[in-house]
């Protein structure tokens, strides 16, 4: 399987990943900003998608199957 080179960097700043089902660490419930499936989040991404509609922005958060989608379209 071929991993691209940033999943191999030290540096690398990845915030947890958002779960179709709630875990110890994702329990927070948000919505994909593109299909609006129901996602868990992380403590911290829950504070970053509260700081977004402080500040009236737009939501950033997709799904596994939105980011996969885009990607192809983009790239494919």
């Amino acid at each position: 399987m071929q991993r691209l080179r940033e999943e191999f960097d030290a540096d690398r700043i990845e915030r947890g990943r958002p779960t179709y089902y709630p875990l110890k660490t994702n329990r927070w419930e948000a919505a994909c900003s593109v299909c609006g499936r129901s996602l868990y989040v992380d403590d911290d991404t829950k504070q970053y998608l509260e700081r977004m509609i402080e500040l009236d922005l737009e939501s950033k958060l997709t799904c596994p199957e939105c980011e996969a989608e885009y990607d192809v379209l983009a790239f494919g």
